[in-house]
């Protein structure tokens, strides 16, 4: 494992982050799937990875049933209240440079990569007392509201290389969760970065976005303070009005069959919170917003745990010098 650099992560109506690459270990050959349908060019990387550019109109969201008549929004119709707008620096842009640009009216799609092993969804009883079945483990921090009136959350996640017991099938993570719960319904949103071998065909650290089943009410995602692109608010069916939960924090998949009580797998940097800053991994600038113009930090009288493994994976809250709230979280897993 390593540390390599800080995401600042957003999500309010949109995802705002700043990130850069890390290079991890490969592991295996690996074995691409066909290029997306309407495809006009294709990149390859040195490193590998292979991103096709699909024709804007005809890329692989219009499949989604609720997107066959979505008209597409080619910028949003108003930015998050902090937002810098601006272009994506050339040094963030360089391994594109280097290796070509998609052509305009086109997007680039990395390449799936196909294992032969089945790609593990989340678990949709996290946070419940049988959160750490299935092989998942969290350290985790909760914030509830009593309705949904969480409109964005944001986080600056420092990030890693964790090292897996099973790269065939464990992953990594971390990240935040903006989530709307209604009974038995669950919806989320959830943005940060993740090695999972199974999924990339490396252990490279990638960021990653997840979903479960403003006047648009679209997620955006900014890279740099560019909007990049976005997921319709129709996809989602209890998220639409805003969220009534949000997480910060680490989650792995023990895919050995022992529900993360014995592996090795590590969270974050593999150390302990108590390793402190430099070598334990940390989430701060922990903030919310109901309106998206006022940014509310938020305090640790206020929050929720969940750390069911605490030998194996834990988390602390720190308050820095400026008051400011760090959560410290991760561990070596236990065998």
């Amino acid at each position: 494992m390593g540390a390599a650099c800080r995401m600042l992560l957003l999500l309010v109506a949109a995802f705002l982050l700043n990130s850069s690459f890390i290079h991890g270990r490969d592991i295996t050959a690996r074995k691409l799937a066909k290029p997306p349908k309407a495809t006009i060019k294709t990149i390859r990387w040195d490193n590998g990875d292979i991103f096709d550019c699909v024709d804007i109109y005809k890329q692989p969201a219009f499949e989604h049933p609720k997107l066959k008549n979505h008209k597409l929004q080619m910028e949003p119709n108003s930015y998050p209240f902090g937002v810098r707008v601006k272009n994506v620096s050339e040094d963030k842009l360089g391994p594109w440079h280097k290796s070509g640009k998609c052509p305009g009216g086109s997007i680039p799609i990395r390449r799936q990569v196909i294992t032969g092993l089945p790609i593990i969804r989340k678990n949709t009883t996290f946070g419940s007392p049988a959160s750490y079945n299935n092989g998942h483990q969290y350290a985790v921090i909760h914030y509830f509201t009593q309705s949904q009136t969480i409109q964005g959350a944001q986080a600056t996640i420092d990030i890693w290389d964790p090292s897996l017991a099973h790269p065939q099938g464990d992953f990594s993570l971390s990240q935040i969760w903006y989530i709307a719960e209604s009974g038995s319904n669950l919806n989320t949103a959830e943005a940060g970065w993740q090695v999972y071998p199974a999924r990339t065909g490396d252990s490279q650290p990638r960021l990653f976005v997840y979903w479960t089943d403003s006047s648009t009410g679209n997620f955006w995602l900014y890279v740099e303070g560019t909007a990049i692109g976005y997921w319709p608010n129709s996809i989602y069916n209890i998220l639409q009005a805003g969220s009534n939960r949000v997480d910060w924090g680490g989650e792995i998949l023990d895919s050995s069959g022992s529900n993360g009580f014995h592996t090795l797998t590590q969270m974050g940097s593999g150390y302990f919170p108590s390793a402190g800053y430099g070598l334990s991994s940390y989430i701060r600038d922990l903030f919310y917003t109901e309106d998206t113009q006022n940014w509310v930090a938020v305090v640790a009288n206020a929050l929720q745990g969940t750390a069911p493994a605490p030998n194996c994976y834990n988390y602390a809250l720190e308050n820095a010098q400026n008051g400011a709230l760090w959560l410290f979280y991760g561990g070596p897993g236990c065998n």
